[in-house]
């Protein structure tokens, strides 16, 4: 599940808890499409608490979201545990050169909120 819990002026935060589904991307592509249409950038803060994986459809939907908008999307910042998920973070930013990409543990949410929305 994603829930979108913050939308500012150009940064959204969302929290990922369980398996992340296509009717996730269905209510959320919409919010992040407006944010880019306002602002001409999206950054974003993904507070990861538990990844159980992503439904087939939902990973359609994310490479999909991610190719149209690969110029438009400016920074991520991902906050979760070490492990698979903080490598996959590593690989997310390697094959997506143009978002600025920065993991940050748990107890750092502050901190990533603050370098998502700092001015580059």
């Amino acid at each position: 599940m994603i829930e979108i819990t913050h939308v500012g002026e150009r940064v959204i935060e969302m929290e990922i808890d369980g398996k992340v589904l296509h009717d996730d991307y269905v209510a959320m592509i919409p919010v992040l499409e407006e944010v880019i249409r306002e602002h001409g950038k999206l950054r974003c803060v993904m507070v990861i608490k538990n990844l159980n994986g992503f439904e087939p459809r939902a990973l359609v939907d994310d490479l999909k979201f991610d190719l149209k908008h690969i110029r438009e999307i400016e920074r991520c910042a991902i906050v979760c545990e070490p492990g698979w998920v903080a490598w996959m973070t590593r690989f997310w930013g390697l094959v997506m050169p143009f978002v600025k990409v920065k993991r940050f543990d748990v107890g750092e949410v502050e901190g990533a909120r603050a370098w998502a929305g700092e001015d580059a």
